[in-house]
């Protein structure tokens, strides 16, 4: 069945202007612990980043920047584990509420239950099978052109870039297809339902693409324009100092002490106003989680006719 194009968009605007305070109520305490950690890992490796934007270039140990790459890659490992984490737990909530399971306002909500673990096992599944999907086209057009290269090398270049650009496309439709309903499937029908997903998207391809567009562009530009504003501003007092070594980036002149300089002025800016943009990163996350659950949900609900789809049998 065709999604509701009209009645989708209509759908997740008034889930999330009707139900904003549960959205926030959801979505805050997740995020606050996401955002305590990352700045407990931002905090851990600043001293030694400190350290080497502050290190005159006749004392430079180029060995410095080891213990920098190596606590880099730990933090984004751990971080990346704790963002999958959280957003399946705020994709859990706001699913639920959007699918009418939780009619109740929501000012607060933790949970690692059963519904939790899929939806994690869901984006897991979808990771592997897009890399899956990707090594097999890689492998696959690798075959082709070494062939071509061999019988045919006139064609290998533009057969292989034709073979490329279609592997691409094969590869966008299928997440696409895909990751739309999943949300709604894994709370709705309490099973990590790839197949199922996939076939609710039938004909929907540009449908979906249309709904993801419109539902996350007016908070992205409304983000967008606020963070703008408030850098400017931030930046306005540095002006001076900004001006002093424009000349020598623009012309990519700069020397090392120039670069650290500038990298000084810019961190020293933004924490100036940082309490401000992580109340706008928050405000904005919020916006779009519920304007996605409410578009997947409203959609969900149209194409399988589910009004009031059962309530999940696990534990908040």
């Amino acid at each position: 069945m065709k999604i509701p194009f009209e009645k989708t968009l209509v759908g997740a605007f008034k889930f999330t202007f009707s139900n904003f305070l549960s959205i926030m109520g959801i979505a805050w305490f997740p995020f606050l612990l996401l955002g305590l950690l990352a700045a407990g890992l931002v905090a851990s490796f600043l001293p030694l980043f400190t350290t080497l934007l502050t290190t005159t270039s006749d004392k430079w140990d180029q060995t410095q920047i080891v213990p920098l790459v190596s606590s880099l890659l730990g933090s984004f490992a751990l971080l990346f584990v704790a963002m999958i984490v959280v957003y399946a737990m705020i994709g859990v909530g706001m699913m639920r509420k959007a699918l009418g399971q939780h009619p109740a306002p929501v000012y607060f909500f933790f949970s690692l239950g059963e519904q939790v673990w899929r939806m994690i096992g869901a984006f897991l599944l979808l990771m592997l099978l897009a890399w899956g999907l990707m090594i097999a086209f890689a492998l696959g057009i690798a075959l082709v052109s070494f062939a071509l290269s061999k019988f045919a090398p006139a064609a290998q270049a533009p057969v292989t870039g034709l073979l490329t650009f279609v592997a691409i496309l094969a590869g966008i439709y299928t997440f696409v297809r895909i990751q739309f309903f999943l949300p709604a499937v894994v709370v709705a029908e309490h099973h990590i339902g790839l197949r199922r997903s996939w076939n609710l998207g039938r004909g929907n391809f540009w449908r979906i693409v249309g709904i993801m567009i419109l539902v996350s562009l007016p908070p992205y530009l409304v983000f967008t324009t606020i963070l703008s504003s408030v850098l400017q501003i931030s930046m306005s007092s540095h002006a001076a100092e900004l001006a002093a070594v424009w000349p020598h980036m623009v012309q990519n002149k700069m020397s090392p002490e120039e670069l650290r300089q500038y990298f000084m002025i810019i961190f020293g800016a933004i924490a100036s106003v940082w309490p401000i943009l992580v109340i706008m990163e928050l405000l904005y996350m919020m916006a779009l989680s519920g304007l996605s659950a409410g578009a997947i949900a409203t959609a969900y609900k149209l194409v399988t006719g589910a009004s009031e789809p059962d309530a999940p049998k696990a534990a908040v």
